[in-house]
């Protein structure tokens, strides 16, 4: 059952592209150095066949799955084991969430959330998060403004 599965899921990346929004957001964070993880949901095996796909594995630094961490996102299990990982501080740690339980997870964790413009629900729950990435300002919420 897990061969028909894995072969759907492998079939199905045909039909996948990288949104150029993130794929600019990938890129300028990596020109400036910033550590970037991928955490997922998804079981490392179909992480792995995805980001090969794209051919985006170069682009994080370090990719958390379900199955590295006990419990998975809301929990912030996996923002956790990121952050002892790298020895930084939850504070120091900005999150880019594309689903409620990424947005649950960083909150719980402490850290700073931004809610990802590639995936917006039609309604969003609370205005209390900016979103990253939008079109018409890719990166606007991102880095901090510059003066001048």
């Amino acid at each position: 059952m897990l061969r028909v599965y894995l072969a759907c899921y492998q079939d199905g990346q045909r039909h996948l592209t990288l949104d150029p929004v993130l794929a600019n957001v990938l890129a300028r964070l990596k020109a400036q150095s910033v550590k970037v993880a991928l955490l997922t949901n998804q079981a490392r095996d179909t992480t792995e066949m995805t980001l090969n796909h794209l051919d985006s594995q170069e682009q994080f630094d370090l990719v958390i799955t379900a199955q590295d961490i006990p419990q998975p996102k809301p929990a912030p299990d996996g923002i956790e084991l990121g952050l002892r990982t790298w020895r930084v501080p939850t504070r120091q740690a900005r999150l880019i969430g594309d689903t409620q339980n990424a947005i649950g997870a960083a909150r719980t964790a402490g850290s700073d959330v931004r809610q990802a413009a590639w995936y917006l629900p039609a309604v969003l729950p609370s205005a209390s998060y900016p979103v990253a990435g939008s079109p018409d300002a890719p990166a606007r919420y991102l880095w901090p403004k510059t003066e001048g």
